[in-house]
């Protein structure tokens, strides 16, 4: 647009805003001039975004006024023949009410600018909310607009940008939106065709809306509703009323989970991206499992995802845990594939502070063989030869805790043969680096003696915590070390109290502060 234009287009994007507030104050003034809504729809696909915006506004204005004092405008109406003028206007109202739906949909999908699309969406959701309390008031019956709530959702899963499905978090804490969503979500996840275009996108949105759910723990947590009260005072409610609320869903936690169930379900059968799945594994166990109706139905995937080895394994470990732990689940070669994870990539890895997490956590208990507890201790040790000294603190510690569970363990640092003192050469440690199977690898045979060359290492911290390994006295003294605090510490961090001085060293030249500035000072130079 050049300049000279700017000033006529200004004047002409005013002239159709007055244009669209006196429509609309005439719709609202009597049903009389309920005629000119109708000419407030062809603003709707103006140039300018202003324009859009003031016309979507007014619509939306004039038809929360009609379906508030009207609300025959949105049922739909009996055959033509069978009415009566009152309800031909209603027929008329639905009619437009309709396609008003459309077309904010499609300007909430579609349009080049984000206020105006989010416009659209209040807009949208806040006919959701007067369709329901006008119903509400009307018949004495609480209701979700469960076809506009579901027209919504489409439109939110088709769209290629997040920015409509993070402003929908706003309505997904309200436990009837959030419900209906879920439902709806399942059906059009179960019913999707992969072979079509644009699956990724299908797939990112839906992982975005489901992220957005927090499930309530208890019933009483369910009361907060977008689309009225459906527990009303029982003595303004009639009989008719009641037994509707009886029979009700929406108030029961088992069914908010059920609908959860599903959707969750629906979404891991999916094709999902390998950036998807590893959020998805991330969040499983402490977002998901506790909500579902029977976190026994995702044995299969998460048996499939620590059957795939490497990140995959890592992630799916706590979840496949409680299934062992809390619901009975027989996988008899659980250590063995825990085992089979320590390979020297498991000290660079991003997860790599939750896996040994989890490893202490699984490594507990003190009925666990002795040959396998010296398996990990060994093994760890001797991937710490190459590990940043981040990963040689959570090693050390883990193989300390281990011990002091374990006090058998301590041969493996008290072995007279061979020597401590004396590092043996690689190959005669009878311990086999490339066994999977910790009943193969001899560990109870070997030693720790990877820790004698530790105790040189150049962090102090490192040095510090295998002498204090390898000192008896201290090492029984001592309860458990905390391991929380090597899990959050960072390299950066290590590095940068390594670097630290204390107080100014005397040196015997002069200070430099930039390039050249010793020969110019000793040479009186400028």
């Amino acid at each position: 647009i050049s300049n000279k234009s700017a000033p006529f287009i200004q004047v002409m994007s005013d002239k159709y805003l007055a244009e669209i507030e006196g429509l609309k104050l005439k719709a609202i003034e009597s049903e009389r001039n309920a005629n000119c809504l109708v000419d407030l729809f062809p603003y709707l696909p103006a140039a300018e975004d202003a324009v859009t915006e003031a016309a979507v506004a007014a619509l939306c204005e004039v038809f929360v006024y009609y379906v508030e004092n009207y609300y025959d405008c949105v049922v739909p109406a009996p055959p033509l023949q069978c009415m009566e003028p009152t309800q031909i206007f209603h027929s008329w109202m639905h009619e437009n009410y309709l396609r008003l739906i459309q077309e904010l949909l499609h300007v909430m999908k579609s349009h080049r600018n984000k206020d105006v699309q989010l416009r659209s969406f209040r807009c949208v959701m806040k006919l959701v909310k007067v369709e329901a309390s006008s119903h509400q008031s009307t018949h004495d019956k609480f209701i979700v607009p469960v076809n506009l709530l579901s027209q919504v959702i489409t439109c939110l899963v088709e769209s290629n940008t997040s920015f409509l499905t993070n402003q929908f978090k706003t309505f997904m804490k309200y436990d009837d939106v959030r419900l209906y969503a879920l439902k709806h979500m399942s059906k059009m996840m179960a019913a999707k065709d992969m072979q079509d275009q644009g699956n990724e996108e299908f797939i990112l949105r839906n992982f975005e809306l489901l992220k957005q759910v927090k499930m309530p723990n208890m019933q009483e947590e369910i009361h907060k509703f977008y689309c009225g009260d459906p527990v009303q005072d029982p003595a303004a409610v009639t009989a008719k009323a009641s037994k509707v609320l009886a029979k009700s869903d929406i108030t029961k936690l088992e069914v908010h989970r059920h609908k959860f169930s599903d959707a969750w379900l629906a979404f891991l059968r999916l094709p999902l991206t390998e950036a998807i799945y590893k959020q998805v594994l991330v969040a499983l166990d402490t977002k998901v499992m506790p909500h579902l109706t029977d976190p026994r139905m995702l044995i299969d995937f998460l048996t499939d995802s620590y059957n795939l080895g490497g990140v995959h394994s890592i992630l799916a470990l706590n979840g496949l845990f409680i299934l062992i732990n809390e619901h009975n689940l027989d996988y008899p070669d659980f250590y063995t594939k825990l085992y089979g994870l320590l390979k020297p990539p498991i000290f660079h890895v991003r997860y790599m502070p939750r896996f040994f997490h989890l490893l202490d956590i699984f490594l507990t208990s003190t009925h666990l063989p002795l040959y396998l507890i010296a398996a990990f201790c060994k093994k760890i040790s001797y991937l710490m030869l190459t590990a940043p000294p981040r990963g040689i603190l959570i090693g050390v510690t883990t193989i300390i805790n281990l011990m002091k569970r374990h006090p058998n363990c301590k041969v493996l640092i008290h072995r007279s043969h061979p020597p401590l003192e004396k590092t043996p050469e690689m190959d005669s440690d009878p311990f086999d680096t490339d066994a999977d199977d910790p009943k193969a690898c001899r560990a109870l045979e070997s030693c720790l003696w990877e820790m004698e060359t530790l105790k040189s290492h150049y962090c102090p911290k490192v040095a510090a915590l295998v002498n204090d390994l390898l000192n008896p006295t201290n090492f029984l003294s001592k309860p458990e070390e905390e391991l929380g605090p090597y899990l959050d510490l960072t390299d950066k961090q290590i590095f940068k109290e390594l670097l630290q001085v204390t107080e100014d060293l005397p040196i015997e030249v002069p200070d430099i502060d930039k390039l050249f500035s010793y020969i110019r000072t000793k040479y009186n130079t400028k």
